[in-house]
């Protein structure tokens, strides 16, 4: 049999609960206050716990916190409250259900039935080769159990109740501690060692990656510069070699022929004009000096007038054409001839020849350089690219541990601005932005709280109202229902029929009183536009305010 213990401060209420459920063969044990609640739930061992928020002593919300501290057994709220803020408080401490007055005791305990249901089912957790065994607070992981601290264990208990979802940090932090400003690095060091003890469990791991809260990027600016650095190293370096591979037979090419042809303009330059043989002596002193060009000089019958080798004393010579001679047959030949005309008006042609040398030798050994540069070239380049990287975002580092400070809010945190660079201004604009920040939320903070004291005045009679009205109706409706099905005591109809008149008719009090306060108040808000108009007291009108709220949260309950 389950046992259910029911906290709620209205003897109505807390008899027809008891008495529905004892139909339904449950063990009920009624308390009417927070601070019994709490014995009774250190005493003994329940299945359930039906908890009221407004309770004398201590509150609903209070309870359930120290209920969560040592225990995660189902809670159902049971309340008048329906405002959001309190059910994002009670499902942030994992409740079951949260239901609101006025309600029906058939479908509460129709709600009760699925609570208890789905705890039976979750007796025992299977996750993989993970096993976690709720009756008894074992874990056992591939058949072996598990020597778990108690916060270890309720750490992967609530995890494995929640596998699927999101679990946050001050989620944990308030089922496991009670609440959320606990240094951080105690939850992390749990997991960790939840991790060496459940070693390679992707749920484990899924779960802590969803608690994480990390700066991670894909290529950091340091690992980003290295490569796209030595990329472009490579890049050029290639080019580089291929363009010299591939350009330099003809550059070396163009620069020859440049060269000869300016020697050779130099000579016709000054052989014009000249006698022959001067012209020889001309040419034979250029031979001893430079053999890159090989002229000769011949008349206009093509005979060769040099070079000459005597031969006899008889005057005689014999004719002799001298071509240069070249190192291998690779390399080309290039001539070049002009007319010339000499002191006595003849007609010679100088002709001139040159040879140029190969260069396959030299391209060859670029390529077979090529690996040997690059090499170099890479290492070099993407050293003093990782130095340079290195030294160039730790600027950026700065900032960006500046700004994971500024999270806190902290006042005397600021981004260094070094230098007149993008990075500087960045810093700079980080830092206005910063400053206006805290600016706005120092003001926002001294207008919510003038907001949030008005605010509270207005919930507090709303909740004042709500709780006088909602109460008795479900004590009633209780009480109809349970002489309707004939449940318990509340077969004796006549009885509680005059305690249902008693009821209808302090309602109905309170109705009056509260729409005579609704009018009092329209009027307080007419008489202040009035004095805003003629007179333009503020604090007048603020007083008339004040004083018809006073008389709104005076209203006996």
């Amino acid at each position: 049999m389950y046992k259910i213990l029911v906290v709620e401060d209205d003897t109505t209420i807390n008899q027809v609960i008891c008495e529905f459920l004892k139909e339904s063969n449950y063990s009920v044990t009624p308390v009417y206050d927070g601070a019994e609640a709490l014995r009774q739930f250190e005493e003994e061992t329940f299945d359930l716990v039906i908890l009221d928020m407004m309770l004398p002593s201590v509150s609903g919300l209070d309870v359930l916190k120290e209920i969560r501290k040592t225990s995660q057994i189902p809670v159902m709220i049971l309340t008048a409250l329906d405002d959001e803020y309190t059910q994002l408080v009670s499902f942030n401490h994992l409740i079951s259900d949260y239901v609101t007055k006025p309600f029906s005791p058939l479908i509460l305990v129709k709600r009760i039935e699925n609570i208890l249901r789905r705890t039976a089912v979750y007796s025992e957790i299977v996750i993989g080769d993970l096993r976690v065994v709720l009756e008894d607070c074992t874990i056992f992981w591939q058949g072996e159990k598990l020597a778990l601290t108690k916060k270890e264990y309720e750490i992967l208990e609530v995890l494995a109740k929640r596998k699927g979802h999101l679990v946050t940090r001050d989620q944990l932090m308030n089922t496991i501690w009670g609440y959320s400003e606990l240094d951080s690095r105690v939850l992390d060091n749990h997991i960790k060692n939840i991790r060496k003890k459940v070693p390679g469990n992707s749920f484990v791991n899924h779960y802590w990656y969803g608690l994480s809260i990390g700066w991670r990027s894909g290529v950091k600016i340091v690992k980003k510069n290295f490569l796209l650095t030595s990329s472009i190293i490579f890049v050029v370096v290639t080019v580089v070699l291929a363009s010299l591979y591939f350009a330099m037979p003809i550059y070396y090419e163009q620069v020859k022929s440049r060269e000869a042809n300016h020697e050779f303009e130099q000579v016709t330059q000054q052989m014009k004009g000249k006698s022959i043989d001067e012209m020889k002596s001309l040419l034979t002193d250029y031979s001893h000096k430079n053999n890159r060009i090989w002229f000769n000089l011949t008349d206009a019958k093509d005979q060769v007038v040099y070079p000459t080798v005597e031969v006899s004393e008889t005057q005689d010579s014999l004719q002799l054409t001298i071509l240069p001679t070249m190192a291998d047959g690779t390399a080309k030949h290039k001539s070049i001839s002009k007319k010339l005309k000499t002191s006595d008006g003849k007609i010679l042609t100088l002709q001139g020849e040159y040879s140029l040398q190969p260069v396959s030798d030299a391209s060859h050994i670029l390529l077979n350089l090529y690996p040997f540069v690059l090499v170099v070239s890479l290492s070099l380049g993407g050293l003093s690219a990782y130095l340079y990287s290195r030294t160039s975002s730790q600027r950026i580092k700065d900032i960006s541990a500046a700004t994971r400070q500024m999270t806190s809010l902290a006042p005397d945190v600021v981004c260094v601005a070094k230098g007149k660079d993008e990075i500087a201004e960045l810093a700079q604009d980080i830092n206005h932005l910063y400053a206006n920040l805290l600016t706005s939320m120092e003001a926002l903070k001294v207008e919510n709280e003038k907001v949030a004291e008005s605010e509270r005045e207005k919930a507090e009679f709303l909740r004042m109202t709500s709780h006088e009205l909602k109460t008795p109706i479900t004590s009633m409706m209780g009480m109809i229902d349970g002489m309707i099905y004939g449940v318990g005591e509340f077969k004796d109809r006549d009885t509680y029929l005059h305690k249902c008149r008693e009821i209808l008719e302090e309602q109905s009090a309170l109705v009056q009183s509260i729409l005579a306060i609704s009018k009092m108040e329209m009027g307080t808000e007419v008489t202040e536009e009035v004095f805003f108009i003629e007179a333009g007291s503020r604090r007048k009108s603020r007083r008339l305010q004040t004083d018809g709220r006073h008389e709104a949260l005076s209203v006996p309950s």
